[in-house]
């Protein structure tokens, strides 16, 4: 049986340097293609359809593609505010460039002459971005069973303070996995919570005077 690959996603407009990144990965991930679009968001849109496991991003989109208003760094950034911790990384021949941008994490930034099989960058590339979706998979994981514990625990007693803040923490993580930009803000929750108590509590009232 065929060891399943995870999903890596390349967006370029030049179609050589796509045909070489393809012969690069070919052999640990399974490479997808993502369509230059109109907009940044209909790109990003495209990401999460794809249901990719990482992607990698030209810098300089606009170089070969007169047609693009926006480069690489923006859907970056992008992604980095709506889908949290998601591995993304920047492809670039201009390494400085890309560090002196508005891209805050140059772990993120890699050199596209890297790109060269059996080099010692080219295979500490691949093990970084494995490693990246790896990480990042656990700590859905991890987050994911944390809240089912905690939900079946407040379904059949009451959790303390500190297991509710908890619980929020992990649905602002989880919520903000899928789309960060719309997750619902802690203090909404915590008064959600707040409200479903009283709401609770006057409904035991009124139940004890009825008994009465």
């Amino acid at each position: 049986m065929d060891k399943i690959k995870f999903k890596l996603g390349i967006i370029d407009e030049y179609q050589d340097d796509i045909d070489d990144f393809k012969i690069f990965f070919e052999n640990d991930f399974e490479i997808v293609e993502i369509e230059l679009k109109d907009t940044v968001e209909d790109i990003v849109n495209e990401i999460v359809q794809a249901k990719l496991d990482a992607v990698a991003i030209d810098y300089k989109l606009t170089e070969h593609n007169s047609k693009m208003q926006f480069n690489g760094n923006e859907i970056f950034n992008y992604i980095e505010n709506k889908l949290y911790k998601f591995p993304a990384f920047i492809l670039t021949n201009y390494v400085p460039d890309a560090s002196q941008s508005d891209i805050s994490d140059e772990f993120k930034i890699i050199s596209k002459r890297w790109l060269k099989t059996g080099s010692e960058e080219g295979n500490e590339l691949i093990e970084k971005i494995k490693n990246a979706i790896i990480k990042y998979k656990q700590l859905i994981q991890i987050s994911e069973e944390e809240l089912i514990s905690l939900m079946k625990k407040k379904a059949e007693s009451n959790l303390s303070a500190k297991e509710e803040e908890c619980l929020i923490e992990i649905d602002n993580f989880l919520e903000s996995v899928i789309d960060k930009e719309n997750a619902v803000p802690s203090q909404l929750k915590k008064q959600k919570n707040e409200l479903a108590k009283l709401i609770e509590l006057a409904e035991n009232i009124l139940k004890n005077e009825e008994d009465k």
